[in-house]
C-alpha cells in the first residue's frame, strides 16, 4: 500500500496538498435467467454522488445504519457465499498440516465468467475442469453463486490436490474461495496452482500467492478469469468486491461487501468517487457490519490505467486507502482494481487488512 498509517486529519491534509499541485496519484451468479440487475441502477443508487468530495469524511457520518443500509438489494447482490462443506477440511492430516508453523497457508479467490455482467449475452459457457496443486492440500472454503442445477464440485474429491467441478455461466459469473496448505514451502520441487476450467488455462507458483492478483480475458465472448490471493497473517484480512459505476464523467459510486479471508460476509460498504476541486482523484465510503453497526469510513484515491489504443478498451484502474474508526484513527487499509461501467455494470475487487 502507498498509504501510511496516520490520523484522518493528517491524511486529508496530505491529499489536499497533493491536489493543489495537480498530483494524480461481483456478484450475481451464473443463472442464465438472472437479468434483474437492471433494477439495481435506479436513480436512488446514485444518491451518494450528491455528497461532496471536499467535505469531511466525504459527507458520511459515523452513525449506525439499518442492515444493508436499509436497502434489500445489498443482501441480494452481495449476500454470503455458500459454505462448500469440503470433506478435505475435516481430515486430521490436513488440520495438522495447517497448524504446522513451518507450513505456508494461502487463501485464493477464483472467479470466472462475465465479471462486468452482460445481460445481452445469449451463449452459455461450459467451465467443466479442474483446479489443482502439486504438493500439500487444496481445501474449498466457499462456493460463489453456484446454482445446484448447473454448478457443483465432484464428490468425493479424487485427491486433496485436485478439485474437479462443473459450472455453466452466461450473463454473470461463478467462483470459489480456496485455501492452499503447502507443508513443504522450502522444497526445491515445483508447486504450481493450475486452473484448467473451460476456456481458461492458467498456472502460477504457489509461492507467488502473496497479495497476488491476475485478471485475463479467456475467450471471444469476453469471459474472464480473476485470481486473487491473501497470505495467512496474524491480523485479520480479507476480500472486497462489488460494483463500480460512473454517473457523470469522472464521478460515480461503488457498492459492495467486506468478506473475511475464508469468504464469509463481514459487512457492506457504499461510497462515491470522483475528482475534487483541486484535481485529486478521491474516494470515500462507509463500512457497516451485517447488523448495520458502524465499522469505518473509507478514505482513499483511485488511479486509472493508461488508455490503450483499442477503441473499446475498458476504463479500469486501481484504488487504495485507509478506513477510520469513530475516534478518527486508522484501523486498516485496503486496495484493489476497478473497471467502471457507465450507469450500470462495472466492478471492483480487492483486499483489506486490519491494523493490530
Amino acid at each position: 500500500m502507498k498509504f501510511l498509517k496516520t490520523s484522518l486529519p493528517l491524511l486529508l491534509g496530505l491529499l489536499l496538498a497533493l491536489g493543489a499541485t495537480g498530483c494524480q496519484s461481483l456478484f450475481s451468479g451464473g443463472d442464465p435467467a438472472e437479468t434483474a440487475d437492471e433494477g439495481y441502477y435506479e436513480e436512488d443508487v446514485y444518491d451518494d454522488t450528491t455528497l461532496a468530495l471536499d467535505a469531511e469524511y466525504g459527507g458520511y457520518d459515523t452513525a449506525d445504519e439499518a442492515p444493508g443500509f436499509g436497502d434489500p438489494t445489498f443482501a441480494e447482490m452481495f449476500g454470503e457465499a455458500e459454505d462448500a462443506l469440503d470433506e478435505v477440511a475435516e481430515d486430521p492430516t490436513v488440520q495438522a498440516a495447517e497448524n504446522d508453523p513451518l507450513a505456508a497457508v494461502h487463501f485464493v479467490r477464483v472467479i470466472w465468467g462475465q465479471l462486468e455482467a452482460n445481460p445481452e449475452l445469449e451463449e452459455a459457457t461450459d467451465w467443466h475442469g479442474t483446479i489443482s496443486i502439486d504438493r500439500g492440500y487444496l481445501v474449498v472454503m466457499r462456493q460463489i453463486k453456484f446454482e445446484h442445477a448447473t454448478d457443483w464440485i465432484v464428490r468425493p474429491r479424487p485427491s486433496p490436490l485436485v478439485v474437479e467441478l462443473y459450472s455453466t455461466t452466461r450473463p454473470h459469473f461463478d467462483g470459489l474461495v480456496l485455501k492452499i496448505i503447502d507443508n513443504e514451502p522450502d522444497s526445491d520441487q515445483p508447486n504450481d496452482l493450475r486452473i484448467q476450467l473451460g476456456p481458461a488455462d492458467f498456472s502460477v507458483p504457489v509461492a507467488d500467492l502473496v497479495d497476488y492478483e491476475h485478471l485475463e480475458t479467456v475467450d471471444a465472448l469476453g469471459n474472464e478469469l480473476l485470481v486473487q490471493s491473501l497470505a495467512c497473517t496474524p491480523t485479520p484480512n480479507g476480500w472486497l468486491a462489488g460494483i463500480w459505476v460512473e454517473r457523470h464523467q469522472h464521478r460515480g459510486i461503488f457498492r459492495g461487501a467486506f468478506m473475511n479471508r475464508v469468504g464469509q460476509l463481514e459487512g457492506f460498504l457504499r461510497g462515491h468517487w470522483g475528482v475534487d476541486q483541486g484535481g485529486l482523484r478521491l474516494l470515500f465510503g462507509k463500512y457497516i457490519d451485517r447488523e448495520g453497526l458502524f465499522r469505518g469510513i473509507l478514505v482513499g484515491t483511485w488511479d486509472p490505467h493508461p488508455v490503450s489504443g483499442a477503441a473499446n478498451a475498458p476504463a479500469s484502474g486501481t484504488m487504495e486507502g485507509l478506513w477510520y474508526g469513530r475516534d478518527g484513527e486508522a484501523t486498516g487499509e485496503f486496495g484493489g482494481t476497478y473497471r467502471k461501467g457507465f450507469r450500470r455494470g462495472g466492478f471492483f475487487c480487492g483486499h483489506w487488512e486490519a491494523y493490530p
